[in-house]
């Protein structure tokens, strides 16, 4: 029985991956927002033309799974090619003054994830609209286009096999 219920999760995944690698446009563009990052420096779009790709993995402080793959994604951050860039967006609710950003800092600083980490603010309301919860890691060209179906649920090796899919198209 237990065999039969995986093999059956693993047939519903592979099905929402190809309806998902069907879709003409997979979210919003990620333009037109300004906020900062965790060290306080004003953040805008234009931090998308740093690389051809951007892993945008967007997490909460109050998310287990999301706290869980920190350390892995701090690991891939300094594996991906000079092409592609992992940033994180902390998706606490309220206001830039209301994300706990010492509860954060810890989770990235205990996880060794260096990583440029964006702060939630009103400017990204159109774009988190479409964001069902956390984690989400979202793919984005370097004029801020998603790019690829969005993955939502924790699964770094999953983002490895996106990344390369994108590099490929």
């Amino acid at each position: 029985m237990k065999k039969l219920m995986m093999a059956l999760i693993g047939l519903a995944l592979m099905i929402c991956m190809v309806i998902s690698a069907g879709a003409e446009e997979y979210g919003a563009a990620w333009t037109g927002f300004t906020t900062v990052d965790m060290e306080g420096n004003p953040v805008d779009d234009s931090i998308f033309a740093q690389a051809d790709l951007t892993v945008l993995n967007i997490w909460g402080t109050y998310c287990s799974p999301c706290v869980s793959e920190m350390p892995e994604l701090a690991a891939w951050a300094n594996e991906l090619p000079e092409n592609v860039q992992l940033l994180g967006l902390v998706l606490d609710s309220g206001s830039v003054t209301d994300i706990p950003q010492d509860m954060a800092a810890k989770i990235r600083e205990s996880s060794g994830a260096t990583f440029t980490n964006l702060l939630y603010n009103e400017s990204l309301e159109p774009q988190l609209s479409e964001i069902d919860g956390t984690p989400t890691t979202l793919f984005l060209d370097s004029q801020g286009n998603q790019v690829h179906a969005p993955i939502l649920f924790a699964s770094v090796e999953l983002y490895k096999l996106s990344v390369q899919d994108c590099l490929a198209q």
